[in-house]
């Protein structure tokens, strides 16, 4: 009884070799767990960085054509309408664009009882240097709330990405392949009064590798992260037409009253739109210009040639339709 006792507390221990082949096993499981892990996190990033990639610069040029298509031409002068200026960073384009645009504001003002948005404002896109990497520019979308007689200068900011490489601005102004680019266009020394027919735009930016180690993002994406956006905007008809055919408010002027014995009340007929004219001579009397009764004398019912009448009611019936003689002698 004594020797089954003894067996029986021996054999339920585990031996050093055991644990040691359990400690094996567990660190396998361990291990391929990780290397699952790690896959799945960098996985994870590498799509996180394509995904950026492929957003990143289309939105900012889909922001910029957006913008473009609503320029602003009715009663603006044409050079207050686009400016173009070149401009260099670091040794790399750092072009700036300037422009009048009918697009809502993405900015707003407070008012007394609501939240006021602007129908048309100064828009612009600037970029300085990186404050905190000379390697790369940093872009703003400048939005100056409704025109004034400044519309490429001050406004509120806005930052849109802080790893620009270059943002080069080519303009057109002559069809066809062979077309001269253009640097730069209205520019202060050189304003213009048309609108060029196509703006293209060059942006390449370089995105931030979200790997954990930066040594293995250096090698593995070595030139994948530079990436080279191409827009080319071609403005429409009607905008490259609207400082031709569209009306401009002004006041008309008025002529002052000749220095004649009689007030030329008509200045000559230019008012009616003939060759007479009414005048009121010193005595009261009111005379008409052989144009106004060829004028009137046969539409109206007066008789035509009437040089004189002796009171205002001729001339009145003719208006009013009531037939009146357009002149006695």
């Amino acid at each position: 009884m004594q020797l089954n006792a003894h067996s029986a507390r021996s054999k339920s221990g585990f031996t050093i070799a055991e644990v040691l082949v359990v400690v094996v096993i567990m660190s396998g499981i361990l291990v391929s767990i990780t290397q699952v892990l790690s896959a799945a996190r960098d996985t994870r990033d590498t799509i996180h960085n394509m995904n950026e990639t492929q957003l990143a610069g289309p939105a900012i040029l889909d922001m910029i054509e957006a913008d473009l298509r609503g320029l602003l031409t009715y009663s603006m002068r044409p050079s207050k309408v686009l400016r173009v200026t070149q401009n260099d960073l670091g040794g790399e384009p750092a072009d700036r664009i300037d422009f009048v645009t009918t697009t809502n504001s993405k900015l707003f003002q407070l008012g007394e009882t609501r939240v006021l948005r602007a129908d048309f404002n100064e828009v612009g896109y600037v970029l300085r240097e990186n404050p905190n990497s000379s390697d790369f520019l940093e872009l703003y979308r400048r939005e100056g709330f409704v025109a004034d007689e400044e519309p490429f200068r001050e406004g509120e900011y806005t930052f849109l990405h802080d790893r620009v490489k270059s943002f080069d601005i080519t303009v057109y102004d002559e069809e066809g392949p062979d077309a001269e680019p253009l640097d730069e266009w209205n520019s202060e020394a050189e304003p213009e009064n048309r609108l060029p027919l196509r703006i293209e735009i060059e942006l390449r930016i370089e995105m931030a590798p979200r790997l954990l180690d930066p040594a293995r993002a250096a090698t593995e994406l070595q030139g994948q992260l530079e990436v080279t956006y191409t827009r080319s905007f071609r403005l429409d008809e009607p905008l490259l037409l609207a400082f031709d055919v569209e009306p401009v408010a002004r006041i008309p002027e008025v002529r002052p009253p000749s220095d004649d014995s009689g007030v030329d009340l008509a200045n000559d007929g230019g008012a009616f739109g003939i060759d007479g004219g009414i005048t009121a001579t010193s005595d009261g009397r009111i005379t008409t210009g052989q144009g106004f009764g060829d004028a009137f004398g046969s539409g109206a019912g007066g008789s035509p040639g009437g040089n004189s009448v002796d009171d205002v009611q001729g001339v009145i019936d003719i208006f009013t339709g009531g037939g009146g003689g357009g002149g006695g002698n």
